[in-house]
């Protein structure tokens, strides 16, 4: 097949391809790989309908194969990360994110898709950061705002979260989603608010409560303390039948009887 009717083939591909027609263009394409197995063109466009058709392991090794026969392409290294990120492959789409990133430093949409690979993969630092790059090269990217809140939202940062939703909403007002999804972060701000209040009232009343139980210890310590040092006081003086102590008049009262009794007694036994 000479190159002009090769590209005519190939636009009609496109076209059905454009059209959504995937299974059209994936028979169109069988001639076309039998001819041309090495032309990127036919690649691109087998990966482009496997994927439009849900084929996505398929469209995966069609997308590795253009990229290998066209190592220049970005749009290549850009199909092979949304495909990873499709089938979950974090992982691998943050490396071939890391190569698209680093060939096209100062494009947005490279930082923006590093982002949502790293988020997939759970890298939330490292996708805060990505996110943030992709921000300062094109502000006015309402999905690179909206990516950015939902990396706040998965962190557990609702309060960071919602003026990035703001500003996605600000950039496209009429996406209902982003309305909701600045609603949801606001709700889970304002409730975590609460937790907090009512954790640090919480705390305040424990911390009044112990002090109040140290200060009643204390007390009863002194107490048990006071009643110690009069018992051991009682146990150094005579007591009585009653238990209480005997003043030391009473002892020299008692003392004086016992001699008076004395002598009238030898008195008698001698006179």
């Amino acid at each position: 097949m000479d190159d002009g009717a090769r590209a005519d083939d190939l636009a009609e591909v496109e076209a059905l391809i454009d059209a959504g027609h995937w299974t059209d263009a994936l028979k169109a394409l069988g001639p076309l790989r039998r001819s041309s197995p090495s032309d990127p063109g036919v690649w691109r466009a087998q990966a482009l309908a496997l994927r439009g058709a849900g084929e996505l392991q398929e469209a995966q090794v069609a997308a590795d194969r253009w990229a290998s026969l066209d190592e220049s392409s970005t749009e290549a290294l850009r199909l092979r990360v949304d495909l990873l990120t499709e089938r979950n492959k974090h992982y691998a789409a943050v490396e071939v994110a890391e190569q698209l990133a680093a060939r096209t430093p100062d494009d947005a949409d490279a930082y923006y898709r590093l982002a949502q690979a790293q988020r997939g993969a759970g890298l939330v630092s490292r996708a805060r950061e990505s996110i943030h790059r992709s921000l300062a090269l094109d502000p006015l990217r309402w999905q690179s705002h909206e990516l950015a809140g939902l990396i706040e939202m998965g962190a557990s940062r609702p309060a960071d979260a919602a003026p990035h939703f703001r500003d996605a909403l600000r950039l496209d007002p009429d996406n209902g989603q982003l309305a909701l999804s600045l609603q949801r972060a606001l709700e889970a701000a304002d409730a975590r608010q609460a937790t907090a209040r009512s954790t640090a009232s919480k705390r305040k009343k424990a911390s009044k409560q112990r002090a109040r139980d140290v200060g009643a210890a204390d007390k009863d310590r002194e107490r048990q303390q006071a009643k110690a040092e009069r018992q051991l006081h009682r146990g150094s003086r005579p007591t009585g039948a009653d238990g209480n102590p005997i003043s030391r008049w009473r002892q020299a009262r008692t003392w004086i009887a016992v001699l008076i009794v004395l002598a009238v007694l030898a008195y008698v036994r001698f006179r």
